[in-house]
């Protein structure tokens, strides 16, 4: 048998080792660019459910909680199967074990660790009534606790006598009314990195205040049809109806950039605008603004008299072009039970004298025939004690309230500070009042800084007598 010759010229070879180097470059560029970073991502998750779900163990373990904990145990079989994904290769069934992992651990942190929740992004911290939270990945909605995390796909739900009110660390307050559904997103659009300040409407009506938003920084509210970007410090009211799809944004302060479709309009103070699927449905309109409260002051005190009753006057500036003021007065700050209230009520002065001891909160809206109703305006506090008990703490306590600041953390530009004062306590931070549980005196509060450099953060507690105890914290914002 005669054997074949094959002769290959130096110009082939060098054509065949260029194609071959440029295939083993191109395997390698797809490994390094695509795989490692899925493998990355799963890599990092998986490390943070094992941390998150080892402080569950710890948070169980110093409650002494006995009861077998079935969340600890499905946070453990999801992070044992996401482990064994990795090695698999799946990096994208990793991920979802892991973030398995992670809901299942963070339930129990918020159960046996509370402090924990004030930590995570986005909190509910006001529930009124029944209000209904469905986790992203689980089929069905449960009772909302008080101070739980939420993330995002989490669905919230109120019922037509419940609301709540959910606080975004990143600078932004979403206040849950009656009969509303809504759903806590991530946006990507127009932001290098991921923010936790998209909130989805399915039904019903939020109020939004970005107070606390830094400069250049956004926000988005959207629905079906419609997506509203709001900035900072910048207030406004959504509502999403369906049959028909009808959503209208109204903007008490701030500026709000609308997109209808294809069309965009640009809202200001005092601006409303309805859309009909993703369509205008008439042209911008310009509302009345809230009449300016003179009386009572924010936070006012008063002394019920002999009879437990005590007698308030409620007085505001006039507005050009109203004909009449609505006054609504509630014992809770979502107006779910109106105790009295004044409606097309001419004047600029109500006296209301039969108010028993407790916390109320009121607000005012403006009337005209030739416009549309204006926006309710913010809503204001003040409480009445009781007649005796003041009498006998006027003429004996003099000693200052009880004073803790326990922990302040510093993420980016967001300080978070907690405490431990008297559970009557009124505690304010930087003149802002922190959320207190009147069951423990355990207190926090969320601050946004306007930039890098030192700061010094002034946290006061006052006591039912006026005694007030002070505590200076400073921070410093690096980057």
């Amino acid at each position: 048998m005669k054997g074949i010759k094959v002769n290959i010229s130096s110009a082939e070879f060098k054509k065949w080792g260029i194609f071959l180097v440029f295939l083993f470059t191109i395997v390698i560029v797809y490994m390094v660019a695509f795989k490692p970073k899925g493998e990355r991502e799963a890599r990092e998750l998986v490390d943070r459910a094992r941390a998150t779900t080892q402080e569950a163990r710890i948070a169980l373990q110093t409650n002494e909680a006995v009861e077998t904990n079935s969340q600890i145990e499905n946070a453990v079989k999801a992070l044992e199967k996401a482990q064994s994904l990795i090695i698999e290769s799946d990096f994208t069934a990793a991920r979802l074990e892991a973030e398995r992992a992670l809901r299942y651990a963070n339930n129990v942190l918020e159960k046996y660790d509370p402090k924990k929740a004030l930590r995570s992004k986005v909190q509910l911290t006001e529930v009124a009534s029944d209000v209904q939270v469905r986790k992203s990945g689980e089929n069905s909605f449960q009772r909302a606790a008080k101070s739980i995390s939420l993330a995002a796909g989490d669905r919230i739900q109120t019922g037509s006598k419940s609301a709540c009110k959910i606080v975004f660390m990143e600078g932004m307050e979403v206040i849950v009314h009656p009969n509303t559904l809504i759903k806590i997103d991530e946006s990507f659009r127009g932001a290098s990195a991921r923010s936790m300040l998209n909130v989805y409407v399915d039904a019903g009506s939020i109020s939004v205040q970005t107070s606390s938003l830094k400069e250049g920084e956004r926000a988005s509210i959207s629905t079906e049809y419609t997506s509203a970007t709001l900035y900072a410090n910048t207030e406004t009211l959504h509502h999403a109806q369906k049959n028909p799809q009808r959503n209208q944004v109204s903007v008490r302060k701030g500026r709000v950039d609308m997109q209808l479709g294809r069309q965009s309009f640009n809202l200001i103070k005092d601006q409303r605008i309805t859309a009909l699927r993703d369509q205008p449905e008439g042209a911008v309109v310009d509302l009345l603004p809230a009449p300016t409260p003179s009386g009572p002051a924010n936070f006012a005190k008063f002394t019920a008299n002999a009879n437990s009753f005590a007698s308030v006057t409620f007085s505001w500036d006039g507005i050009q072009g109203a004909d009449s003021y609505d006054l609504e007065i509630s014992r809770d700050p979502f107006f779910l039970n109106i105790f009295e209230e004044r409606r097309e009520f001419p004047g600029q002065r109500v006296v209301v004298p039969n108010l028993q001891p407790g916390t109320y909160y009121w607000r005012l809206t403006s009337n005209a025939i030739a416009l549309a109703e204006g926006i309710p305006g913010s809503v204001r506090e003040f409480s009445v004690s009781e007649a005796t008990a003041t009498r006998e703490v006027s003429n004996v306590d003099a000693i200052p309230p009880s004073l803790n600041v326990t922990e302040v953390s510093v993420q980016g530009y967001l300080v978070i500070i907690q405490g431990n004062s008297e559970r009557d306590a009124l505690v304010r931070i930087n003149d802002e009042k922190a959320l207190l549980d009147e069951y423990t005196g355990d207190f926090s509060h969320a601050a946004t800084m306007p930039g890098k450099g030192i700061y010094t953060i002034n946290v006061v507690a006052e006591d039912r007598a006026g005694n007030r105890s002070y505590e200076a914290v400073k921070v410093e914002i690096r980057d």
